[in-house]
C-alpha cells in the first residue's frame, strides 16, 4: 500500500508523520469529497524543535530507495525559512510536494486575503471536512504556540476564526513581562487540577492560563455560532446532541484543555492528515 510522508513546519516545532494512502481521487477531481468520515491512518510520528536535526530515519523506518514508488512526501508550514531548509534536506529517494500557495488546497476559503491565512489552519480545515458530521458546521481548535479557533461552514468552507496566544506562549509572556513570575512548562501547567483560587503563585498561573484558554474557546465558539445564523442553518441529525456544530481539537497543548471542554473530538495529527489528504488530491489531479 502507498504511503504519504507529511511534514508540518510550525513556529516552534517540526512535525512529521507517515500515513497510509488508501487510494487516489478520480482523475480531474476538483476537490476531495466533503465528508469521507475517515482520516489517513498514522503509522509513525515524530516532533522536533525547528532548529533540531530532522529524524528522517525514525519516520521512514528503513524504507529505502527501492520503495520510492510507494512513498510520496509533502511539506508545508507557517515558517518559510524552515520550510525551505526542510525541503533542501529532503530524503533523495522520496518524491516531494511543497505546498506554497492556497490555490492548490482542496478547500473553499471565504475570507479576505486567503493567501495570508496560516496554512496549518487551512490544513486542519481540510482534515476536519473528512470527519465532521454531514451537513453540520464545525469549530476547529488548534492548540499550539498560538491558539486558533476556526469555523467550517455546513458546506465545508473555511470561514475564518480567531487567534490568541497558546498556553505556553501565555506562560512565557507572564514570565518575560514581569519581574517575579516564574515561567511554567507544559508539564507544570498539567501537573495538578487547575482549581481556582490558586493558593500559590504557580497554582494561580495554572488556573489563569488553563481556564482562560478554556473560556476563550467556549466564548469564541458561541459568538461564531451567533454571528451568522446562516452558517448554522443545517439540520442536526438525531443523536448528535443539542449543539449544532462539531468541535474538533488538535495541537501539542490540546490535552491541557480537552478534559474541560465537554464532548469534543481530539485528533492529535489533524494538520498532518490534512497535508496527506492534500497530497492525495494533488496526485489525483496530476494523474
Amino acid at each position: 500500500m502507498a504511503r504519504i510522508l507529511a511534514v508540518d513546519v510550525g513556529n516552534s516545532r517540526i512535525k512529521l508523520g507517515l500515513f497510509d494512502a488508501p487510494g487516489l481521487p478520480s482523475e480531474g477531481a476538483a476537490v476531495l469529497p466533503t465528508i469521507s468520515r475517515a482520516l489517513p491512518a498514522c503509522l509513525a510520528f515524530a516532533a522536533v524543535a525547528v532548529d533540531a536535526a530532522i529524524p528522517w530515519n525514525d519516520i521512514l523506518d528503513g524504507r529505502a530507495a527501492d520503495a520510492a514508488d510507494d512513498l510520496c512526501g509533502v511539506v508545508a508550514g507557517v515558517n518559510p525559512a524552515v520550510v525551505e531548509r526542510v525541503a533542501t534536506q529532503w530524503p533523495p529517494h522520496v518524491h516531494r510536494l511543497v505546498i506554497g500557495n492556497v490555490e492548490s488546497l482542496p478547500l473553499v476559503i471565504e475570507i479576505e486575503q486567503p493567501e495570508r491565512v496560516g496554512v496549518d489552519r487551512l490544513l486542519n480545515a481540510i482534515a476536519a471536512n473528512a470527519i465532521r458530521s454531514a451537513e453540520r458546521p464545525a469549530i476547529v481548535v488548534g492548540c499550539g504556540t498560538a491558539m486558533t479557533i476556526d469555523l467550517i461552514t455546513h458546506d465545508g468552507h473555511f470561514a475564518g476564526g480567531a487567534i490568541l496566544p497558546g498556553p505556553l506562549l501565555a506562560a512565557r509572556s507572564l514570565h518575560e513581562g514581569t519581574a517575579l513570575l516564574p515561567e511554567l512548562s507544559l508539564e507544570e501547567l498539567s501537573a495538578e487540577p487547575p482549581v481556582p483560587p490558586g493558593r500559590s503563585t504557580q497554582a494561580a498561573i495554572r488556573a489563569g492560563i488553563v481556564w482562560g484558554q478554556v473560556g476563550a474557546v467556549r466564548e469564541l465558539a458561541a459568538r461564531m455560532k451567533k454571528g451568522d445564523g446562516s452558517l448554522f442553518r443545517a439540520n442536526v441529525s438525531p443523536g448528535h446532541g443539542d449543539e449544532p456544530f462539531d468541535m474538533i481539537v488538535t495541537g501539542g497543548a490540546a490535552p491541557l484543555i480537552v478534559p474541560h471542554l465537554g464532548p469534543v473530538r481530539w485528533e492529535p495529527h489533524l494538520v498532518l492528515q490534512g497535508l496527506a489528504l492534500t497530497a492525495l488530491h494533488l496526485l489525483g489531479a496530476d494523474a
